[in-house]
């Protein structure tokens, strides 16, 4: 019995630090890019281009969200967010996020470094997560 109580803890403790690592909502993308990129913009991002694959997939997989204090965020660098300037490249709508949910988060209103060669790590003042943009050369098995 004593066993069995060890190992529900083991696997509780493990989802409870797995669940500190958050992805974007990937049926969200769409609707972020078509926020962002209009006009001109919008014949750039088409699903099939280039440049649509690269965003998918950086979406999908090249973007976490964890809690600022965690072991990998507190070993890397951070920027404010605030110092992040907004995308106006395409619509002057858009407009700075004043709070974070990772689910509707749209990181390509903003003017975030998608091309580093190096992690990149995104301290959110008015929340405990950052988000953490990955190079491309990093293979997902290193990645929280």
């Amino acid at each position: 019995m004593k066993q069995f109580f060890v190992i529900l803890l083991v696997f509780f403790g493990s989802n409870l630090s797995y669940s500190q690592v958050l992805t974007p909502d990937l049926a969200l993308f769409d609707d972020f890019l078509s926020e962002v990129y209009v006009g001109v913009g919008a014949q750039e991002v088409q699903e099939g281009t280039r440049k649509y694959d690269y965003f998918k997939e950086l979406f999908a997989n090249r973007i976490k969200y964890m809690k600022a204090t965690s072991e990998f965020a507190l070993k890397h660098p951070s920027v404010p967010f605030s110092s992040i300037e907004l995308n106006r490249t395409y619509t002057s709508d858009i407009v700075r996020d004043v709070s974070f949910d990772a689910y509707l988060f749209n990181p390509f209103k903003y003017h975030l470094n998608f091309y580093s060669k190096k992690i990149q790590v995104i301290q959110f003042e008015f929340s405990e997560y950052v988000m953490v943009i990955y190079p491309q050369i990093i293979s997902s098995r290193n990645r929280p």
